[in-house]
């Protein structure tokens, strides 16, 4: 399969043993490397834009443990007159300070994700008290209270 740019010239098997000049040859490969640069300045200016949005507190996709998710309205009026919300982080009052321990334990102690979770075993919030923490999460923990609340 040939995939043709709109201003290149169409040929077909006729031109014989010669093929596509120097100068066609040439102007596709520009055509390429533009193009390459355009999608590394995409992928430059979309993630400096998430790291934006990260740094001022806001949240995609689901809440990670230690916080909820509060949702206000969008701070570009013509998202806000669709009824576009942006979703802010708010620490638990009972699991933030376990994520906040967590971190501490790995930057200042440099200790494993193994050691973490033997740590947090006896420290954890009562509701969990009765579970095993594990590098990969809580084990037995089943689905949260239908309240919502942990």
């Amino acid at each position: 399969m040939v995939l043709w740019a709109a201003d290149e010239p169409i040929r077909g098997a006729s031109r014989g043993r010669r093929g596509r000049s120097a100068t066609e040859v040439l102007i596709r490969r520009v055509k390429q490397g533009v193009v390459e640069w355009y999608v590394a300045e995409l992928l430059e200016k979309s993630w400096a834009g998430f790291e934006t949005h990260t740094e001022q507190g806001c949240n995609v996709g689901k809440p990670c443990y230690g916080y909820r998710a509060r949702r206000v309205p969008h701070p570009v009026p013509a998202r806000r007159a669709k009824g576009m919300k942006k979703t802010l982080l708010k620490a638990h009052p009972v699991e933030g300070p376990v994520v906040s321990k967590c971190c501490a334990w790995r930057v200042t102690e440099a200790l494993s994700y193994r050691q973490i979770a033997e740590r947090l075993t006896p420290i954890c919030s009562p509701i969990h008290r009765r579970h095993r923490w594990t590098p990969r999460g809580r084990r037995g923990a089943g689905p949260p209270p239908a309240s919502g609340r942990y």
